[in-house]
């Protein structure tokens, strides 16, 4: 009976709100068409994955601040945890992409962070929307320069046990807050739409989780290694050739 009442729910939701999930499922169409254009672009050697996957960390961010605003406090019990939960995760990753920046920048061999400091400086405020921020410019997404980052080993294990720390203290969170609004209050739009967004971030998230635990996190796509083998070649073939 709770099942076919649910339904009910679901189906009068779906069609009050069809407009809405609509424009949801087109934006998600929207990031793997993006995904799409860099993995046909003329040089693959990208992780373009990571493209699609910033795209929904940037929707689902959103839709947790449509979230606070409109809906968390209509249940006081969830109010206080939801703000925890967003502000908290924010801040530790922001503070992370700014020391992961300061040590770049001192490192005497560094030749890929530019000294454009205001680019840096929205690099960096983005990061206060995931640390995968810093994984998307060093992902070589079509070949393109913004996107051609070159992190030291230290600061690739520190975006990734970030990433780590981060399933656990934001993305974990807000799926079960999400999943309890739902349970007392219905299906309401911004609350179902960030929950769609919160599964689909928790699942990659996961998959880094379970990958770090197995076997330590992972540091290096494939286009940071074949740049940097790349960068050896020519530099061998300059001092053979001298």
């Amino acid at each position: 009976m709770a099942d076919a009442v649910t339904s009910l729910q679901f189906v009068d939701f779906a069609q009050r709100y069809k407009y809405g999930l609509i424009g949801l499922g087109s934006a998600i169409l929207f990031a793997l068409f993006i995904y799409g254009c860099g993995y046909c672009s003329r040089r693959r050697g990208g992780s373009n994955f990571f493209i699609f996957n910033y795209m929904l960390l940037v929707y689902d961010f959103g839709f947790e601040i449509a979230f606070l605003l409109s809906n968390a406090h209509d249940i006081p019990s969830l109010y206080i945890p939801s703000l925890v939960f967003f502000f908290v995760p924010a801040g530790f990753n922001f503070m992370m992409g700014l020391i992961i920046f300061i040590v770049e920048r001192c490192r005497p061999d560094n030749r890929t962070v530019p000294e454009n400091t205001q680019f840096n400086a929205i690099i960096t405020f983005c990061c206060a929307i995931d640390i995968q921020t810093l994984r998307l410019i060093s992902s070589g997404f079509g070949g393109l320069e913004p996107f051609s980052y070159e992190f030291s080993n230290n600061s690739a294990k520190t975006i990734a046990w970030t990433s780590v720390i981060n399933a656990l203290i934001e993305d974990i969170p807000q799926f079960i807050i999400l999943i309890l609004y739902t349970q007392i209050k219905g299906f309401k739009f911004i609350p179902f739409a960030s929950l769609i967004l919160c599964t689909c971030v928790l699942a990659t998230s996961l998959e880094r989780l379970f990958y770090a635990i197995d076997n330590g996190p992972c540091t290096r796509d494939c286009f940071t290694i074949q740049r940097r083998n790349e960068r050896e070649n020519r530099d061998f073939q300059r001092d053979w050739e001298l």
